[in-house]
């Protein structure tokens, strides 16, 4: 018989003659399934009751409270329900009973995770409220002991709670209950915090891998969405200006209202297959491995480097064993990824499909839910997300368009559509706060308890994650909170060192047999190696729209090498014109996909003259643009212009028959080499499942 079996045998329900008999893990056992009952009855009540109902009943059980506090003052109000902010919250009480349906019960865990006790602080003080709820609670087979005799500091222990903090059966039940319980309290009897008259608080939601091309504009309207601390990757500025762009964004850090910890760039370029605008050496990183919001080495793309074991890719590994490795394994599975993480890497965002993730799940990895605005893996993770694996599921956008924020939300949208596809909710917000902050050594956030960092979001709905305030490290996020931030000067605003282009330097030679195409899957950064036959004429390779097939192109800007990496991709939907980027991942050269060599010129010299930007052409000249001038990634204008610009940029590459929903950062992924399966860099198309450069002769 299974010990913890409570239907039947030893631990079945037996009336009060018998409970007595009963092993203490029995007892405990059923103490827990009622209460496990009764959270989910109360949460049914919550969907279900008129707001008004629920108000009423909470303000009698409010009326109660102050008559039994009023026979003595000493009710501690924080040991009953929550201090919030400093507040006595005594409407949080109301919340309870109310979703505890009729009896309050408090649950205390001990120092160790294990050792839990049910009890009532100096009960032995309030007969009439001692009396009253133990009765009612007893009721339902359930018995609050308290945690020590009169006197209470000096009074002994009652030896059941002796058995329970030591009873084997115990501690094993509770170790699978044990996240259930604290976010169930967290999340469902912390509610009417802050004044506020229907809201729900939330522990900090945290997003991994959050691309901050924008700035500081882009970092308040995600903190607006409710994200108190972001995990960050500066290899974006790394590629470009090297130590400098990342002591830029150390500096910026340390200025966010939300908290911005960082990973060090770990592979900067992430190839040797493209030119960077540098080159970052374990020498490189270690001035800042103990800089305040430094937390470890960020996602590891190189993950031939880890198996084939380059000196290079082992010192930085070594470097950082004892802080966190950021992965980044696309695909990779078998003894490939065994080999990956006996190297002390233990995270991965690249997971596309529920088996990929589960294998990862299964070896010990924490998987990064990934939503971006290319890459959207959501639909296919959610399955994933089982009470039995939120602890290792974490939620992270990765790159963002600051229009789709502006639109959609942030990890806030994330949260809604994992409720409403019917993940539990519980555990849609673990993912969202503790998991990830467990997952990168944040042990001082996560959880809505006493001594972790004040990061809260109060809600008003919880379901649909509405986020009404938010409250960052115990500050307010509002206008004020901003407006003290001090400015960082900016760097790297000639970042862009290349040549205005001629609309021949875009020809491509005929071939006498198919073109390698790069075909774009949207909703993902992985793409495809598809072959075509293309029309040839002059001795040229040319576009093909009934095949949808454009030309793409990388130009490198750093260095002033004249390279131009040319190639095919299908995809777009474009007829006509061109979009250039200067944002390209990750070495962020000039990436430029058209149907015809005269508008790619124009669209390319536009991103020049701007000093990196987004530039939408046609065979006339430029139709939209967006100037990023900040090492070619960041725009120093307010988020409101940002948007403005970029809804005038995907209007116009709409115009032009392109039938991406996001097609700027799709054409910012083309020259990422660290992703299968044919990409293109400066110096050609590439090819990543063998991870050389594609032959491109006849």
């Amino acid at each position: 018989m299974d010990p913890h079996d409570g239907a039947t045998g030893p631990c079945g329900v037996q009336g009060d003659s018998e409970r007595a008999a009963q092993p203490i893990h029995c007892i405990f056992r059923r103490v827990i399934n009622r209460l496990d009952e009764a959270f989910a009855r109360g949460a049914e009540q919550h969907r279900q009751a008129q707001r008004d109902e629920m108000l009423e009943r909470g303000h009698e059980l409010e009326i109660m409270l102050k008559r039994f506090a009023k026979a003595d003052a000493g009710i501690e109000h924080d040991q009953i329900a929550v201090k919030a902010g400093g507040e006595q919250n005594s409407g949080a009480l109301a919340q309870i009973a109310r979703h505890v349906v009729d009896h309050v019960v408090i649950v205390r865990r001990g120092l160790h995770g294990a050792r839990f006790a049910l009890h009532m602080h100096q009960t032995h003080r309030h007969p009439q409220l001692h009396g009253g709820f133990r009765r009612r609670i007893r009721a339902q087979g359930v018995d609050v002991i308290p945690q020590a005799g009169p006197g209470m500091h000096g009074g002994a222990r009652d030896p059941r709670l002796h058995r329970i903090n030591r009873d084997r059966h115990v501690r094993a039940f509770l170790k699978d209950r044990l996240d259930h319980w604290r976010d169930a309290v967290q999340f469902f009897a912390f509610r009417h915090g802050f004044g506020a008259r229907t809201g729900a608080l939330a522990a900090n939601i945290q997003t991994i891998r959050a691309g901050i091309q924008q700035g500081q504009p882009v970092i308040a309207r995600r903190l607006r969405a409710g994200v108190t601390t972001a995990i960050c990757d500066p290899h974006e500025i790394a590629n470009v200006l090297g130590a400098e762009g990342i002591r830029y964004f150390l500096d910026s850090s340390l200025e966010t209202v939300m908290d911005l910890r960082v990973n060090l760039s770990s592979c900067v370029p992430a190839t040797a297959f493209e030119t960077a605008g540098a080159s970052l050496e374990i020498e490189d990183l270690l001035p800042f491995r103990e800089h305040p919001k430094v937390i470890g080495l960020a996602e590891f793309m190189n993950f031939p480097g880890v198996l084939t074991r380059d000196p290079k890719v082992l010192a930085k590994l070594a470097a950082f064993q004892d802080g966190h490795i950021d992965g980044h394994a696309p695909l990779l599975s078998g003894l490939g990824l065994n080999g990956y993480l006996a190297a002390g890497i233990r995270t991965d965002h690249e997971a596309t499909s529920a088996e990929e993730a589960l294998e990862k799940l299964a070896k010990g990895m924490t998987i990064l839910m990934r939503e971006g605005s290319v890459s959207k893996d959501l639909e296919a993770l959610a399955p994933i997300l089982t009470p039995d694996v939120s602890a290792f599921v974490a939620l992270c956008t990765d790159d963002r368009n600051p229009l789709d924020i502006a639109e959609e939300g942030h990890l806030d949208s994330m949260i809604r559509r994992l409720i409403a596809k019917g993940i539990r909710p519980l555990d849609v917000y673990r993912a969202a706060s503790w998991s990830a902050a467990n997952a990168f050594g944040l042990k001082d956030r996560g959880t809505l308890s006493p001594g972790k960092r004040a990061d809260i979001v109060l809600l008003s709905d919880f379901e649909d994650c509405r986020v009404s305030q938010v409250i960052s490290g115990g500050v307010i996020a509002d206008h004020n909170a901003f407006s003290q931030r001090n400015i960082i000067v900016p760097v790297g605003l000639d970042s862009v060192k290349v040549d205005v282009v001629s609309a021949a330097k875009f020809d491509i030679p005929a071939r006498n047999s198919e073109a390698d195409v790069i075909g774009v899957v949207p909703g993902r950064i992985i793409t495809e190696h598809l072959k075509r036959m293309l029309p040839v004429s002059g001795g040229k390779t040319l576009v093909d729209p009934e095949q949808d097939v454009l030309k793409v192109a990388v130009v490198e800007r750093h260095k002033g090498t004249g390279n131009i990496g040319l190639g095919f991709v299908n995809g777009f939907g474009m007829t006509r014109g061109a979009i250039a980027s200067s944002v390209g991942h990750d070495s962020h050269n000039i990436c430029v996909v058209g149907a015809d060599e005269q508008a790619m010129a124009h669209a390319v010299n536009r991103v020049i003259e701007m000093k990196g930007g987004f530039a939408v052409a046609d065979a006339d000249g430029v139709k939209a643009e967006l100037a990023l001038p900040l090492a070619g990634l960041m725009s120093l204008e307010p988020f409101e212009a940002v948007k403005e610009h970029l809804e005038d940029l995907r209007g116009a590459a709409k115009a032009l028959g392109c039938t991406l929903a996001e097609p700027f950062l799709q054409v910012a992924f083309l020259p990422l080499p660290v992703i299968p399966h044919l990409k293109i860099t400066d110096l050609g198309m590439f090819d990543v499942d063998k991870f050389e450069l594609v032959d491109q002769g006849s």
